[in-house]
Order: structure tokens, then C-alpha cells, then sequence
């Protein structure tokens, strides 16, 4: 059987797509997610924080019951601290486009006369793709562990808030 160059170019770029639209949602999609979740993690802290002030503000709880809205308090103020310090954006992603070298020598050898190096030019994408992912999956469930710890302190909040709260009333 003869080989069919067109079938395995066809392959090849079928295999770019599926890789960019991998590296696409790594880079764009989930992580609109992720800062969608943060600014929510946000707005929930900044309210409890303001609720559990003005409780402390305008009663009169007892000793027990400071100290557990005191302990939602801050809690709330650790999940806010840390959305703030995801927000910053200090991750550096290692790009497919950051190796422009094999690229610039693929265009070099067709522009010199050489055949169309389509091959070479698939290959090196779906290569750059391949390369970056890692660090994106890392810098990914970094980010998730740290908005777990986010949803656990704002869950421990709410419920000493809550208790506190019902401690005060009954």
C-alpha cells in the first residue's frame, strides 16, 4: 500500500486542532472560570465581613460568642486575602509562540526554494503544544487547591457566623 501524504497531512492538522483547542481551554476557558470563582469567593467574603461586623457593632454578645465571630471574621478576611493575591496574576505560561526558532527556520528553507515544509510546521506546532501544557495543568490545580482553601475558610465563616448568631438570639 502506497502512502497518502494528503491523508497524513489531513491527520496532522486535525491533530493541531484537538491540541489548540486543549491549550485554548487551559488558557482561556478555565481560567475565566477560575476568575469568575475568585471575584464570587470575593463578594461572599466582603459580605460576611460586613454582616459579622455589624453584628458585633449593634449587640451586646457575650465572651463565647465574640470569640466566634471573631474567628468568622478573620476567616472571612483569610478567604478575601487570598482571592485578592490569586487576582494579582503573577503566573508566566510557557507558549507554543515561544519558539520562534524553528518556526523562522521552516520559513527560511521554503522561502530559499525548498518544498512547502507543511509537515515540519504541524509537527512543531502540535510539539509547542504538547510542551506548554504541562505548566498550564500545573499553574491550573495550583490555582484549584487554593480555591478550595478559599470555600473552606468561607464555609467555616458562615457556620460560626450562623452559630453565633443563633447563640445570640435564643
Amino acid at each position: 500500500m502506497e502512502f497518502n501524504k494528503a491523508a497524513y497531512l489531513q491527520s496532522l492538522e486535525r491533530a493541531v486542532d484537538l491540541s489548540n483547542d486543549t491549550f485554548q481551554y487551559h488558557m482561556e476557558r478555565l481560567l475565566t472560570f477560575h476568575v469568575g470563582l475568585i471575584r464570587t469567593y470575593l463578594w461572599i467574603s466582603a459580605f460576611l465581613i460586613t454582616v459579622f461586623l455589624t453584628v458585633m457593632k449593634d449587640s451586646t454578645p457575650v465572651f463565647w460568642e465574640k470569640w466566634v465571630v471573631s474567628l468568622a471574621i478573620l476567616s472571612a478576611f483569610a478567604a478575601f486575602i487570598l482571592a485578592v493575591d490569586q487576582l494579582r496574576g503573577r503566573e508566566s505560561f510557557v507558549s507554543y509562540t515561544d519558539r520562534p526558532k524553528s518556526l523562522a527556520d521552516i520559513a527560511h528553507k521554503t522561502a530559499s526554494g525548498e518544498e512547502w515544509q507543511h509537515e515540519a510546521f504541524l509537527m512543531s506546532l502540535i510539539e509547542g503544544y504538547h510542551l506548554s501544557l504541562p505548566d498550564l495543568e500545573a499553574a491550573s490545580m495550583k490555582r484549584v487547591k487554593i480555591l478550595r482553601r478559599i470555600a473552606f475558610l468561607l464555609t467555616f465563616s458562615g457556620i460560626a457566623g450562623i452559630v453565633a448568631a443563633l447563640s445570640m438570639v435564643f
